[in-house]
């Protein structure tokens, strides 16, 4: 498999971006510690890259994720987002290995149906795979029908950049 770095995954088309992401392999719960910057890639249309980046920034401009190992089995986090001056960590997720949804093979998960019951939050599923040390590559997806669970909205992590911030810490 070819070596991608950061700057050639943001000029990669979707298409291409979803067949890379079936080629790599997740990372362990153990290497998903702390927080990692994220970029949205390609959503395949100029419209849904618009769609995705109004989506994706509500609440604040989107930083990134961040992972936290609870046990061998699972993890959580949250998302993080600058809002002003302030560091918002919203969003909680839990996070596990599984086979994946998309494509062959096994991937990282990040799944807010535990934490969020909204129509759209709580269908909110995402799946990670590790490029190189230090980068990883993500599909996401909306779960609340079968049309939306099928596209496919990648992304890249970066990191980790931070320590996992404990809840109510700064």
């Amino acid at each position: 498999m070819t070596a991608y770095n950061r700057h050639e995954l943001r000029r990669i088309p979707h298409g291409e971006l979803v067949k890379i992401f079936g080629e790599l392999y997740p990372p362990s719960l153990e290497e998903m510690d702390g927080e990692f910057l994220a970029t949205g890639l390609d959503q395949y249309s100029r419209f849904q890259n618009l769609l995705g980046s109004l989506f994706v920034n509500w609440p604040g401009l989107w930083l990134g994720k961040a992972f936290h190992p609870v046990s061998s089995e699972e993890g959580k986090g949250y998302n993080f987002f600058l809002r002003g001056k302030e560091i918002l960590r919203i969003l909680p997720m839990g996070t596990y290995l599984a086979p994946s949804g998309v494509t062959s093979g096994p991937s990282y998960h990040v799944d807010y149906s535990r934490f969020h019951t909204g129509f759209i939050a709580g269908s909110g599923r995402d799946e990670i795979r590790k490029v190189s040390d230090g980068l990883y590559l993500g599909v996401g997806r909306l779960t609340y029908s079968r049309a939306a669970g099928r596209r496919l909205h990648p992304l890249l992590l970066e990191g980790p950049t931070a320590p996992f911030h404990l809840p109510g810490a700064p």
